[in-house]
Parts: structure tokens; sequence; C-alpha cells
């Protein structure tokens, strides 16, 4: 758990853009929108992740040394059991991923990966427009299509 000083940073990833959001406590501080193309392979994506999250923590008015954790919204089929993303049709390059070692090894803080229809629908039963909800379907139309569920209050992943 973050510290009363210290922020998270939640990211969206996608095959058209990255939203990036500097939070403290449910205070959001700021948020940068670029666009990405994956298709610049694995270097040029994690350069941009880096540069929007600094970027984000600037408009802030963060120093990074105050970020506590990172969490990350990604396309694709992930493995809870081995953290890893299987596979992502939107970022052609993720293939049996370790997503969330990397952004700890970049950021130098603990950091967790979900599929981004779960972290979406997760956000709105938590905080948003079904905060509370025991079953809940969400729906997210984007470059692809994604579907989350949370059944009895709690996030649903399947077999």
């Amino acid at each position: 758990m973050a510290k009363k000083d210290e922020v998270v940073v939640g990211i969206d990833l996608g095959a058209t853009k990255m939203l990036v959001g500097v939070l403290l406590g449910r205070k959001v501080l700021s948020t940068v929108k670029p666009k990405t193309d994956p298709a610049g392979g694995e270097g040029d994506f994690f350069a941009a992740i880096a540069e929007t999250v600094a970027k984000a923590l600037e408009d802030a008015g963060v120093k990074p040394s105050r970020l506590a954790a990172v969490g990350a919204g990604c396309p694709g089929v992930l493995d809870h059991r081995t953290n890893r993303i299987l596979s992502s049709a939107n970022i052609p390059f993720i293939k049996d991923y370790p997503l969330a070692r990397k952004l700890q090894k970049l950021f130098h803080v603990p950091a967790a990966v979900e599929n981004d229809a779960n972290m979406g629908l997760y956000g709105e039963q938590q905080f948003g427009a079904a905060a509370g909800g025991e079953h809940v379907a969400g729906f997210f139309l984007g470059t692809g299509i994604g579907v989350a569920l949370i059944l009895g209050g709690k996030l649903y992943r399947g077999a």
C-alpha cells in the first residue's frame, strides 16, 4: 500500500493509444493520452511508456521518487499463475510476455498487469458507474472488443 505522499500510476495499453494516470489515493492528479504504434516493436513501445509516465508525473508535479507502484491493463490473454501475457492480437510482439516484470524493472517499483477489459470493469465496480455491483458485465469497444464479468462481487477470469 502506498504511503500518504506516494502515488501510483495506471497504464491502459492499446494498439492506437495509451492512457497514463497518476493517482494519489482516489484523486487523479494527471492523465496523458498519446497515440501509439506497437508495430515499432518492443524498444519503441517501452520508450513510449517511459516517456508517457514521465510526462504524467511531471504534469502532476510529482517527483519519480514518490512512485509506489505501477498497474497496467493490456489487451490479450493472461496467465495469472505465471503473470505473463500469453498473446495480444493488438500488440504483435507480445507473446508469452512478462510485462509486469519488465514494468517493475523499468520503474523500480512493484508492478501488476491485468487484461484491460477486466481492469476497466473492476474500476467501474469499485469507483464508477457499477459501484458496489454484485453481478456486472462490461463490454469495451476499441481497436478490438473486450468483455469482462464480475460475479458475486469478484472479477471472473474464466478457466
